[in-house]
């Protein structure tokens, strides 16, 4: 019984120390202006299970250290990692479960060696993002670095264009039913939106839609001028078609709805795919000179994003 009795003692001790050292660490960076809100609490805390992996003999005093540190030391993570942690110098997922642990935080994907957190990430990106996160110490409430550091995650270009697509759509949707004319993007959501844009470069795609955002529904005028400020990726699918249509424009002396710019009239044709287009100059350009049947030609366009 005596033994039994030795035994729960010095479990409910471990188990203390460990509840104790991890709350301490909690207790620092709450102190210190962390924040706790942006990570999702999960049911074993990460803390716990980092201390049983490495040991307490080799966590706790990487803790302590933490634990001492002064709130404007934000290297104190990074120095007590290297200093108390020296396994972890080579490996970002351990690296960014102790940091996780020093700033009271409960990340998701840290299981299985970070595998859902760098899942579709060489080493390289994923120790790239993890020193990006660790980089100015704990998180604090008015902290953006998770958008920051999302660079890593996803290319720039890609940010660039999602933006511009959320700027486009949003501009469409206020102005829905008082627009004329063609618009260079007519898409119902983001995914649409990327696959019409892919031609334009990812630059040029957030200055339009950054343009359009001064722009009123009705003026069209200012629209193709915001429309110009695309930029194509390679030579346009629509460029010979728009040779056509505006050299048929001028000699016929009819309108076609883009000024007879050919800059204006490939970024209009350019979310369509080629063979729509080749289909739509054949429906407009004709023998016989004479205003085009737009009812009967528009619908010839076909959306990449269809």
């Amino acid at each position: 019984m005596r033994n039994l009795i030795l035994l729960f003692s010095a479990l409910w001790l471990l188990q203390g120390c460990e509840t104790s050292t991890c709350n301490n660490l909690k207790a620092h960076a709450e102190n210190c202006g962390g924040m706790e809100s942006r990570y999702v609490e999960r049911e074993e805390a990460l803390c716990g299970a980092v201390r049983q992996e490495l040991s307490p003999e080799v966590f706790d005093p990487y803790a302590s250290c933490v634990i001492a540190s002064d709130c404007s030391d934000t290297t104190a993570p990074k120095v007590c990692q290297e200093t108390h942690v020296v396994s972890a110098n080579e490996d970002p997922c351990l690296q960014y479960r102790l940091w996780s642990t020093a700033c009271g935080l409960e990340p998701t994907g840290t299981g299985d060696n970070c595998n859902d957190a760098s899942q579709g990430l060489t080493s390289e990106v994923f120790t790239a993002w993890v020193e990006c996160m660790m980089g100015p110490g704990c998180p604090t409430s008015s902290d953006n670095r998770y958008a920051e550091c999302q660079r890593y995650v996803v290319p720039g270009s890609i940010t660039d264009a999602l933006e511009a697509c959320g700027l486009i759509m949003d501009w469409q949707e206020q102005c829905e039913g008082q627009t004329t004319g063609y618009l260079a993007v007519d898409a119902q959501d983001i995914a649409s939106c990327l696959a019409q844009t892919q031609v334009f470069t990812s630059e040029s795609l957030l200055t339009y839609g950054n343009c359009l955002q001064d722009v009123a529904c009705d003026d069209f005028a200012l629209r193709l001028d915001c429309m110009a400020k695309l930029r194509f990726v390679d030579r346009s699918h629509a460029e010979n078609a728009c040779e056509s249509l505006i050299q048929y424009a001028t000699s016929c002396e009819v309108e076609l709805g883009f000024s007879e710019s050919a800059d204006i009239c490939e970024r209009m044709l350019a979310p369509f795919t080629a063979d729509s287009v080749d289909a739509y100059t054949a429906c407009i350009v004709t023998d016989q000179c004479q205003q085009p049947d737009f009812e009967t030609c528009q619908p010839l366009l076909v959306l990449r994003s269809n």
